[in-house]
């Protein structure tokens, strides 16, 4: 089986992500100021963004970009696996919502 090409294990990334959000492509595509046909082409790994694109994408999903680039198996790498959102009052009564990754290794460990 051929191996997926940096853009498509990019493009992977962020529609599970964005899945993992609840978030269509277009309520994505608002929040990261591109075109839902460019989110649309970068999910499917048809086409690649820069750095400073995927960076934008990242912060509209509420994550860190090193996330994105979660996909090589390795001792030191952790796959992601579950997200869960916290709401609480900040001091001055305002609801904040907070967000939290669940990984796990990718020997299970």
């Amino acid at each position: 089986m051929e191996e997926p090409t940096l853009n498509k294990k990019i493009g992977q990334r962020i529609a599970k992500l964005r899945k993992l959000a609840d978030l269509t492509q277009k309520q994505l595509s608002e929040k990261s100021q591109c075109s839902s046909e460019f989110l649309s082409r970068l999910e499917r790994g048809a086409c690649a963004a820069s750095v400073k694109r995927l960076d934008i994408i990242a912060k509209a999903l509420g994550v860190p970009l090193k996330i994105l680039f979660y996909f090589e198996e390795g001792e030191e790498k952790k796959e992601y696996i579950e997200e869960f959102i916290v709401f609480k009052r900040s001091e001055d009564g305002e609801l904040v919502r907070e967000r939290y990754g669940v990984y796990q290794s990718p020997h299970g460990k």
